[in-house]
């Protein structure tokens, strides 16, 4: 099952944890009108289709005790929802953390086909934040966000930030000038409602704005109006690590729906609360737990213990005085026996032959939680191992982002070189171009598709994909790598119109790609073998691909709303996004490039 929402926080207040969370389950059960009478260690069924499953973890000596309130609900169709409350204290630790996973069919259709759809925050984190103080080290949760009124509170913030410990990501946003204060806070509030308890906000003032900036430099600073990401792990002294914590501009804040905001900030919230294991000392005791789950699991699933017959020889008759005799030595013994000693030895070998007979029907269930415990480790074995791949592949992508930095750089240095070299020719390089591919790329696929809207950086280049499907690559996107591409490809396409208008260059794209005019460099992510002109024929004749490919332009171009596009750009050759940017070349006629698709591989021979 897909976890859907987790929180983890440290608890502050007199009240000690565990009595909030007894406190607080035992009014989400209330409210939900199911059984809250009984929150000990053990399985209850709470409701008609509804499990309450509570274990606890006492250490002997000095250590964290714990306890999981795990309430299993069983909806109509079978669908399953699990939530998870863990609380754990023991010294000056007070921690909570609250887990939800959500059913395998709770998806919808996105713009890759199926995903999780966004899980609401749950009633219990809402009543928690309402209640109490809480933090993730600095860094404070609460129902709303935090509003940054001075320099001392921009010093916490900051602190928070590059705390090596923080577990959740932080989001600030900074104020935009001519809005009112009370009005962008309740925007970026809406924005963030389905991240509450997964992450930390903040709001920057006009005041606090500019101090902030100056404290964390411009590579990790935020613009107005803008919303940032500040992943764990901050080290404001590294220039590539800045790569990682996105940025959400003014102009995606004001002109996409709360809806796709909202959605893009969840899943990154998600993401990052999925992929961070949880602290060293929760996760062990959250593993402690899960054997204790395992126990009252095997037991469950164990047969009543079968006792037999009890066979014993009936009393031998016996003369009353040595009855009388017999009985007061055994009384004096054993208490009050009305049997002779061989009959009592008898019902005692019985007695242990049904002691025998439970424990030989106990081992196989002894077994099986032998071998379920052992599954847990491999379990955790892979999970351990899968953070350790994760933190690879992000280094290797931050690798990656710099090599490519650094690979636009030269070819903007090779332009340059080529003008020189040709300097007859330099009437066929536009200057822009050179300039184009020094400036910086855009981070994001919200930043790709502001360069579109605002028509300076590529006036010749108009887009009519769908924003929803182009902003869903972001997720896959971490470090801003395909966006950089794109924008190098379209980059190319404003040349390459540019010269078509100029008359300077006369033939097709693909001639353009293959045989640049002198003083002309292409750069690597928009080279000719990244270039598809045609499709195959399986396309042109396949209804559903050539629907696909069947994309929005204007309509001067064909006198419809749609034409079907052929020529694309592989903007990533392997993988199973494998994105791909579609055009229609219409320079002669109009004098502009039009990009109907970024966006996953569409379907072809090899797609399922």
């Amino acid at each position: 099952m897909p976890l859907g929402y987790r929180a983890l926080m440290t608890i502050h207040g007199e009240r000690p944890v565990e009595v909030l969370a007894r406190e607080v389950v035992e009014e989400w059960l209330r409210h939900k009108k199911l059984d809250f009478r009984n929150l000990e260690p053990g399985e209850h069924k709470v409701g008609r289709d509804t499990r309450l499953v509570v274990v606890e973890h006492h250490p002997r000596g000095e250590g964290l005790h714990a306890r999981r309130y795990r309430l299993e609900e069983t909806k109509p169709g079978g669908v399953r929802w699990t939530t998870r409350l863990t609380h754990a204290a023991g010294g000056h630790t007070s921690l909570l953390w609250l887990d939800v996973e959500a059913p395998a069919s709770h998806q919808e259709r996105g713009p890759h086909g199926p995903r999780l759809k966004m899980v609401a925050v749950p009633r219990l984190a809402r009543n928690i934040l309402s209640e109490v103080q809480a933090t993730d080290g600095p860094a404070a949760l609460g129902p709303v966000p935090r509003i940054v009124a001075s320099e001392d509170e921009v010093d916490d913030l900051i602190k928070a930030l590059v705390d090596p410990n923080r577990h959740v990501p932080v989001f600030v946003a900074a104020h935009v000038s001519g809005v009112d204060p009370e009005k962008w806070r309740d925007h970026v509030a809406s924005v963030l409602s389905d991240t509450t308890g997964m992450a930390a906000a903040y709001v920057l003032t006009p005041g606090t704005a500019p101090l902030f900036r100056e404290a964390v430099g411009s590579r990790y600073g935020i613009g107005e109006g803008s919303l940032r990401t500040y992943l764990p792990a901050v080290d404001l002294s590294d220039a590539v690590d800045a790569r990682r914590h996105r940025v959400l501009s003014v102009g995606a804040m004001v002109s996409l729906s709360d809806g796709l905001l909202q959605r893009l900030v969840w899943e990154g919230a998600l993401r990052a609360a999925v992929e961070r294991p949880l602290p060293r000392e929760a996760q062990r005791l959250e593993r402690l737990l899960d054997r204790e789950e395992n126990r009252l699991f095997s037991e469950a699933l164990a047969p009543a213990p079968v006792v037999p017959p009890l066979d014993l020889p009936a009393p031998s008759p016996v003369s009353p005085a040595a009855l009388d005799t017999f009985t007061a030595r055994l009384t004096t013994i054993l208490g009050e026996v009305a049997l002779s000693p061989d009959d009592a030895l008898a019902r005692v070998a019985a007695l242990v032959g049904v002691a025998r007979s439970a424990a030989a029907q106990d081992a196989p269930q002894r077994a099986a939680l032998a071998r379920i415990n052992d599954l847990q480790g491999d379990l955790e074995q892979a999970q351990d191992e899968l953070v350790e791949v994760r933190t690879l592949l992000e280094d290797e992508k931050l690798d990656h982002a710099v090599t490519q930095d650094e690979l636009r750089e030269t070819d903007a240095r090779m332009a340059v070189l080529r003008q020189q070299v040709a300097p007859e020719q330099r009437a066929t390089v536009d200057s822009a171009v050179v300039r184009a591919s020094a400036a910086q790329a855009p981070d994001s696929m919200a930043a790709l598709l502001e360069c579109f809207q605002d028509k300076q950086r590529w006036p010749r280049v108009i887009y009519t994909g769908d924003h929803k499907t182009t902003l869903g690559l972001q997720a896959h996107d971490d470090v801003g790598t395909w966006a950089a591409r794109v924008s190098d490809i379209c980059d190319t396409l404003q040349h390459f119109a540019d010269l078509v208008c100029s008359r300077t260059h006369r033939g097709s794209l693909h001639t353009y790609l293959s045989s640049p005019p002198p003083g002309v460099s292409i750069p690597s992510a928009a080279a000719p073998g990244k270039f598809v002109p045609v499709e195959s024929e399986w396309v042109a004749n396949n209804t559903k691909a050539k629907r696909e490919r069947t994309l929005p332009v204007p309509p001067e171009v064909t006198g419809s709303p749609r034409a079907f596009m052929q020529a694309h750009y592989r903007i990533q050759q392997k993988g199973m996004i494998s994105p791909r940017l579609y055009l229609l070349d219409c320079t002669v006629d109009h004098g502009y490039v039009v990009v109907g698709y970024i966006g996953p591989h569409l379907t072809n021979t090899k797609t399922s």
